[in-house]
């Protein structure tokens, strides 16, 4: 059974999550830079990451002497790391890389410590908040945090 909670955007836990939100917002902006530099439509984020690329996918077979094809993953690349013509792109992506989130960073907010079940959240309610958990999840949920019924949580999400 789902349970949900909510939390002001200025209180401890918001102010935490928004130090997060605003990390991906520069994780976002660095790669729209990147997009634009190097000519790729998207990336592939297949790990335990909030914000990390594993994978770029072009709208054309990009020079494979500085890319390498992902194995299980159709019209997927990633810099190859030993070339000499590729030195900034390298660079780039190690930079990216700085600016990775991992997953459980969220969830450890809420008092979740479970690697492999990963909290729900909704981040786009007006002053608040909401992340949803499993009840039979072991959360240290914290006081500023306060449990709603599912039929709050349908009121604040639905548009």
């Amino acid at each position: 059974m789902k349970r949900y909670y909510k939390t002001d955007r200025d209180s401890k836990t918001g102010l935490k999550i928004k130090a997060i939100l605003d990390r991906a917002s520069e994780f976002d902006a660095h790669v729209e830079i990147l997009q634009e530099k190097y000519k790729f439509k998207k990336i592939w984020n297949l790990s335990y990451y909030f914000k990390n690329i594993d994978a770029v996918e072009f709208n054309e077979e990009p020079d494979m002497t500085v890319w390498k094809e992902v194995e299980g993953l159709e019209n997927a690349f990633y810099p190859r790391r030993r070339h000499n013509k590729n030195k900034d792109l390298l660079n780039d992506f190690k930079d990216l890389k700085k600016l990775q989130i991992r997953r459980d960073e969220l969830d450890k907010i809420i008092g979740h410590n479970d690697f492999f079940n990963r909290a729900g959240f909704y981040f786009v309610s007006p002053g608040i908040y909401i992340f949803i958990v499993e009840s039979d999840w072991k959360c240290n949920i914290p006081e500023d945090c306060e449990e709603i019924t599912n039929l709050e949580y349908d009121k604040l999400t639905l548009k």
